[in-house]
């Protein structure tokens, strides 16, 4: 009976096909499990988040965050030199950084965004341009236990009338800060839509992806899917990206 096998030279080409192959689609496979990474991150971070807001109103007694204390709760510090002249300092984010440390675990916090990130700065997904940086979009920064950077901008206030968040199916009708989140910290990539992702803290306690339903209606502004220059699509993938990672939940489609 003949016997049948491969031969040393069709060995080596069928291993030269397999390497091929390898070289074109281990990056893809590795750059897909680093995003997914990066997306689970974002949703634990999320739930923490949102877990400690709802315990923050519960602890209060209250049914909205503009009623804790966390909201718009500056602090005063007097600082004197050489015993003699004294000055008054306000940190507008002073006692919120403390009563927010009381539900999440916090390593430290700046309220200057630049002695955190130096000269990092965050670029978009595509095109791969500088729209945004953390500082713009952050007043303060929370390096919270996880690894993870929480930014707070209490400008961001946004409202509509309760008959038409209603209308529209919508959690809240306000939406009263800006909340940044760099899931691993100062480390890269940081580009917004991928490690970096900017959220609205609605009244209601959660978290509200800017381009998703509630920040487009709240907002009055175009979602990520027809936002041409801050959208998550064809012409742009940045900020966007937030609303459609969370609509998608939180599976890595872009």
């Amino acid at each position: 009976m003949k016997k049948h096998g491969f031969t040393i030279t069709e060995m080596i080409v069928a291993l030269g096909i397999i390497g091929v192959v390898a070289s074109l689609t281990l990056p893809n496979f590795i750059s897909q499990g680093r995003n997914d990474a990066y997306a689970k991150k974002l949703a634990t971070t999320v739930s923490t988040l949102e877990t400690a807001f709802t315990s923050m109103m519960a602890t209060e007694g209250v049914q909205t965050m503009s009623e804790t204390e966390f909201i718009d709760n500056p602090s005063t510090t007097t600082i004197c030199e050489n015993g003699q002249t004294c000055t008054q300092v306000t940190d507008d984010y002073g006692n919120s950084k403390a009563i927010f440390a009381r539900y999440i675990k916090v390593n430290s916090s700046s309220n200057i965004i630049s002695d955190v990130y130096g000269n990092i700065k965050h670029k978009d997904l595509f095109p791969f341009s500088n729209t945004l940086n953390f500082e713009d979009a952050a007043d303060c920064v929370l390096q919270l236990k996880n690894g993870a950077n929480v930014g707070i901008k209490f400008d961001g206030t946004m409202e509509i009338d309760d008959a038409v968040a209603s209308a529209n199916g919508i959690s809240t009708n306000k939406l009263i800060s800006i909340i940044t989140i760099d899931v691993n910290g100062i480390s890269g990539p940081n580009i917004w839509g991928r490690d970096s992702f900017v959220f609205y803290l609605g009244d209601d306690g959660n978290l509200h992806p800017y381009g998703g339903k509630v920040f487009s209606i709240v907002g009055e502004a175009d979602d990520w899917a027809t936002d041409e220059s801050m959208g998550c699509n064809d012409t742009a993938k940045n900020l966007g990206c937030a609303g459609r990672l969370v609509e998608n939940n939180y599976e890595v489609d872009y």
